[in-house]
């Protein structure tokens, strides 16, 4: 065997340990999905329109969400909505 395939066979083998140990650490780390509470908000839930172009959280913890036709405000019970009807600007 000569030097060069000597030193790609002990780079791979590194490799290789250097992989399991990777995975190994990751897959003791906690996750947190099993905690996550989701919830499907909808026009019925007082949403202004089913198309959400954005969403954000504010400082305050409150919902913001981009729709076509206007911003709703969530509060983690109710949606407060502003259009163009409140002063909002148009999108065109």
């Amino acid at each position: 065997m000569g030097i060069g395939r000597f030193i790609r066979v002990a780079s791979c083998a590194a490799l290789r340990a250097l992989m399991l140990v990777i995975v190994l650490t990751f897959s003791f780390l906690p996750t947190h999905a099993d905690n996550l509470n989701l919830t499907h908000l909808t026009v019925k839930d007082g949403l202004l329109n089913s198309t959400v172009y954005f969403a954000l959280q504010d400082s305050k913890g409150y919902l913001w969400f981009c729709t076509e036709t206007g911003v709703s405000r969530y509060d983690g019970k109710k949606f407060e909505n502003f259009s163009m009807n409140d002063g909002l600007g148009d999108n065109e």
